[in-house]
């Protein structure tokens, strides 16, 4: 498979994902009963994306996590950072004692 053909089904990924949080929301707000999509592909998408994201940041690029313009809010964050530190049994201060031994955070 090209990089053209990755970059393809990539866009497609996010489209299909941009729609998904349109219907969403769109059901959330009108109160109607929300039937959630199976979520195994965007697990997939999310633990995949984590993976290149870091492999980058170990490669020596220095990319923010999120592009401009991103509608990511600090809600959406806490709560995907809770579930990721829960799915590899991480305590909040283990990731703070990381952060201070290692040089993998910001300051």
């Amino acid at each position: 498979m090209s990089s053209l053909d990755t970059v393809a089904e990539m866009s497609e990924a996010v489209a299909y994902l941009e729609e998904q949080i349109q219907r969403t929301n769109a059901m959330l707000e009108t109160d109607q009963h929300f039937e959630p999509e199976p979520m195994e592909d965007v697990q997939k998408l999310l633990a995949l994306a984590v993976r290149l994201y870091v492999a980058n940041f170990h490669a020596g690029q220095e990319i923010p996590i999120f592009s401009q313009g991103h509608g990511v809010s600090a809600t959406d964050v806490m709560i995907a950072c809770t579930r990721m530190l829960e799915a590899v049994n991480v305590q909040l201060f283990e990731l703070g004692m990381f952060q201070t031994w290692s040089n993998h955070s910001n300051h």
